[in-house]
């Protein structure tokens, strides 16, 4: 078993476990803690799966889902439900857009990439049916 540790400022943040049954990540978070380091997720080599749900360090990440997304390009799983390739994509315009221009420009963004996957889907389809 290999236990490793990640820091957020000088306190202990996550215990990362690894066993013959897969990795355990164990988040601390300290009540007193204003704000929460979502950049400590980046740390984690391949994290595939997150399960925050039900946990109140949600709430103090703004468009927690998209934002989680689109930092994290190996994860699979978010709380009870998978990331598929085409929310990563909205997710990643949603970021963009917003680091470019703030949130209507980040929500203006991911809806031109729901029309662009729109469309595209509905190219395929036609050029199957030719």
């Amino acid at each position: 078993m290999r236990k490793t540790e990640y820091k957020s400022g000088e306190e202990t943040a996550a215990i990362i476990k690894e066993t013959a049954f897969g990795i355990y990540f164990l988040l601390r978070y300290p009540q007193q803690q204003d704000t929460f380091q979502v950049d400590l997720f980046k740390q984690i080599p391949d994290l595939r799966v997150i399960y925050l749900q039900g946990n109140p360090v949600i709430k103090k990440i703004k468009h927690y889902r998209k934002t989680i997304t689109a930092m994290l390009p190996t994860l699979k799983y978010l709380d009870d439900r998978p990331i598929f390739p085409e929310d990563r994509l909205r997710a990643e315009a949603f970021a963009k857009g917003l680091a470019e221009g703030g949130v209507k420009a980040g929500q203006a963004a991911e809806r031109a990439e729901i029309k662009r996957q729109r469309e595209e889907k509905k190219r395929k389809e036609d050029e199957k049916q030719k």
